[in-house]
């Protein structure tokens, strides 16, 4: 198998990046709607560089759409119709532990691990999986609106995008949206937030086809 190096980086879990844009909420002024919607301003950027601290080895045939590591299993899924499956990777040796292959009209798209179960979710179908992440089992099918790009765990919270500048936060059990939060940067909307990560209160969002990650405080 032809395996390539990809860097695992201190400053955010499971995602690649060069350069982080961010707000904090001291730096930003917010206005809430009756409906949990949120629109939120950055006053503020910086410019924070990232350090390598460990690579790792990977199949570059596999169109990594999401990324999450839990102890020893990397969870990783990859896109494109035909070819969608979600893949468990031993962290230390490479070896792949278990797949689930999507039926070839699904488009798989970010996951995330969400107490014993994976979500993941599809691109144009408005469905995500939920799949028992020890034996790979299919647990059930979530329906949402839209398109489905990224996906992580916040609390008691899922956090998704969609590839416009709106997170939606969701009930995990349900995919019921609980509020919104349109990100903007300096004032204008930053939109095609892709993939996410969650750690704390932070949501981190990679812009699509940049190596940008915003640091959004949700």
């Amino acid at each position: 198998m032809i395996r390539r190096r990809v860097a695992v980086l201190a400053v955010v879990v499971g995602a690649v990046l060069a350069l982080v844009a961010y707000r904090s909420a001291r730096d930003t002024t917010e206005a809430e709607s009756p409906t949990g919607s949120r629109a939120a301003t950055s006053t503020r950027a910086a410019t924070i560089t990232a350090e390598v601290t460990a690579t790792i080895a990977r199949d570059p045939g596999v169109f990594t759409q999401g990324l999450e590591l839990d102890g020893d299993v990397r969870y990783e899924s990859g896109g494109r119709y035909g070819e969608s499956a979600v893949y468990a990777v031993d962290r230390r040796t490479g070896a792949v532990l278990r797949t689930f292959r999507f039926p070839p009209q699904y488009f798989a798209e970010g996951l995330t691990k969400v107490g014993p179960n994976l979500i993941v979710l599809t691109w144009q179908e408005q469905t995500a999986f939920v799949l028992d992440a020890a034996t790979f089992a299919e647990r059930g099918r979530l329906a949402y609106r839209g398109e489905g790009w990224g996906i992580c765990a916040l609390g008691d919270e899922v956090v998704t995008s969609d590839g416009t500048d709106v997170l939606t936060f969701r009930d995990p059990a349900t995919f019921a949206v609980r509020r919104t939060v349109a990100v903007r940067l300096d004032g204008a909307p930053v939109r095609e937030l892709n993939e996410l990560e969650c750690t704390g209160d932070v949501v981190y969002a990679n812009v699509w086809q940049t190596d940008r990650i915003l640091r959004i405080v949700a």
